[in-house]
């Protein structure tokens, strides 16, 4: 999921920009990100399931929820030129023709600051419906 991120990813970056393969966590788990700015960090996949229905002998249905983020970290006080058409393209990333399988793709857009930075974290999630079976 995370390689399908990044192929999207680096269709739709605006000059300005650019997109690493790298994790965005250093060896000591301390963000990356922070480090180098207008750089597009994309993280690995963290998978969940809640139940849907459940029925004694095990058998049930579930949802299964595959969430990625990815940041990018800006100077807060003078965005760079291209910014909101970054957001908007990375926002679209959920869209992917080529993610498919899931019933429900979203993502959120989440703004917090440290220090003069600004920093963007786009949360994609895609949810699918598994069917448990004996």
């Amino acid at each position: 999921m995370r390689q399908y991120i990044l192929d999207y990813i680096a269709g739709v970056m605006v000059t300005g920009f650019r997109l690493t393969q790298e994790l965005p966590w250093d060896k000591d788990s301390g963000p990356l990100y922070l480090t180098n700015m207008k750089t597009v960090y994309v993280d690995s996949a963290q998978t969940s399931q809640d139940p849907l229905i459940d029925v004694l002998n095990g058998a049930g249905i579930v949802n299964e929820t595959t969430t990625i983020s990815a940041y990018v970290v800006t100077d807060a006080k003078i965005l760079p030129p291209g910014y909101a058409n970054l957001v908007t393209a990375i926002s679209g990333t959920r869209l992917d023709p080529a993610i498919t399988g899931y019933t429900q793709k979203t993502t959120a857009v989440n703004t917090s600051f440290q220090a003069d930075a600004q920093i963007t974290e786009f949360v994609f999630n895609f949810t699918k419906v598994i069917v448990n079976s004996q």
